[in-house]
């Protein structure tokens, strides 16, 4: 990997692997929607919500690692024409021009191609995705599975340093407040850093094709509040169960599974994600 190309820069995934990257003396551009973020050193204005055609490829790029999309479950299914546009469309139109250039694409996928039946989907394993996010990912797989010079990491739940929805626990929970957590929707989380250094890794090897990177077993919302209040040492019963689909959310993004068969991928790259309590616990501190 001499020179990367970041699209999606300014993304969870996009940001980690730029820090990297600098730890590694790598030399790299991001792409980044915000134009006035593009005045800065090292940045090159891209959006993906519209016409690409005379986007011109950074010179002397031989890696990209394509982080951006529109990933919200939500606005995918409400929005399929726009979400389309950018996860599909755009994205495949940049990607076979990267490999018209020789370029080696690392696109990050999910766990969502697959339905959730079942744990610990395979590599090769039946995709089926119940969500427009997930369909529309899966409908850039078949492609680039057709390009040279491409890998595919589907990846879990990805869990940044700071979560949100944690962090508001935590404040309501220390203040005596109640909470309600989702029993029935799950999630294998893997560390932010760790998704991204095997995306590096894959690119500094060069390895081509498709790679699993998640949890070693799948945890609830609610099982997650009960261990942050044991943490906290409050009362357990300020914790209350609820479920995602009395809430409203759809059936087809509530998995009953979320696991991946994660060991010939972890193997090949002599990386082992953490134990998804300890990528939990590492967050709430």
């Amino acid at each position: 990997m001499k020179k990367a190309l970041l699209v999606g820069a300014d993304s969870k995934i996009g940001s980690q692997i730029e820090l990297i990257l600098e730890g590694l003396g790598k030399e790299f551009i991001g792409t980044s929607r915000d134009s006035a973020i593009c005045f800065q050193k090292g940045r090159v204005h891209l959006d993906l919500s519209q016409d690409l055609s005379e986007w011109e490829i950074p010179e002397n790029i031989d890696t990209v690692f394509f982080c951006a999309c529109v990933s919200s479950l939500k606005f995918c299914r409400l929005n399929p024409i726009s979400s389309n546009f950018v996860n599909v469309t755009n994205t495949l139109f940049l990607i076979r021009r990267f490999s018209e250039r020789n370029i080696h694409t690392v696109f990050p996928s999910t766990s969502m191609v697959f339905d959730g039946t079942t744990p610990n989907n395979k590599i090769k394993g039946k995709t089926n995705p119940l969500t427009v996010y997930g369909k529309q990912k899966l409908q850039v797989e078949d492609c680039l599975k057709k390009l040279p010079r491409t890998s595919i990491v589907r990846l879990s739940k990805v869990l940044g340093n700071e979560v949100e929805l944690f962090g508001d626990w935590v404040k309501k929970l220390n203040d005596c407040r109640t909470i309600h957590t989702f029993a029935d929707l799950r999630i294998s989380p893997i560390p932010l850093e760790f998704a991204a250094r095997f995306m590096v890794s894959v690119a500094q090897n060069r390895y081509f094709g498709t790679f699993h990177a998640g949890g070693n077993k799948d945890v609830s919302y609610y099982e997650i509040s009960t261990e942050i209040a044991e943490k906290l040492g409050v009362n357990p019963a300020l914790v209350k169960k609820s479920t995602a689909k009395n809430a409203g959310i759809p059936q087809s993004e509530i998995p009953r599974n979320t696991t991946l068969d994660t060991t010939s991928s972890y193997s090949l790259l002599r990386m082992w994600s953490p134990d998804v309590w300890e990528t939990i616990n590492a967050i709430v501190k």
